[in-house]
């Protein structure tokens, strides 16, 4: 923990940080922090959110797109994991992972096609929005 804190201390930038540690042990016992003064005009940094790639021929609309679509992705990966099962992963054999990715993206790809479609009429949801709604109308259509 010390460690971690030692990191978070050499690279913050706008806090101190000071772990007080047991003097009969290496436990830290209080942690505090407080926001430096030396920056003379934070306000001019707020706000601002940096990407970084060694891809040079993307430009900035593109870059943000792909960035936006990866967090997208990985959001909707990590949801239809959980809600099938999948999570965590220890496949043995390359059957079983060829096993997982099918049917994650297929599965993807069926959300894709609703958000698609939703987008289509002006509905712009999340897969955690949209599955919060659908959850709601269990039982509605008729046996």
């Amino acid at each position: 923990m010390i460690e971690t804190i030692g990191r978070l201390k050499s690279s913050s930038q706008y806090y101190s940080t000071t772990v007080t540690k047991d003097p009969d042990s290496y436990n830290a016992i209080d942690i505090t922090w407080s926001e430096k003064k030396t920056l003379d005009n934070k306000s001019a940094i707020n706000g601002i959110y940096c990407l970084r790639t060694n891809n040079q021929t993307m430009d900035e609309k593109t870059l943000w797109k792909t960035y936006t679509t990866l967090t997208d992705l990985e959001s909707v990966f990590k949801s239809l994991k959980s809600e099938l099962g999948l999570r965590p992963i220890f496949h043995q054999t390359q059957t079983r992972v060829d096993g997982h990715l099918f049917i994650t993206l297929l599965a993807y790809s069926i959300i894709h096609t609703i958000r698609y479609k939703l987008k289509q009429k002006g509905i712009h949801y999340s897969w955690d929005t949209i599955r919060h709604i659908l959850r709601n109308q269990k039982g509605l259509l008729p046996v």
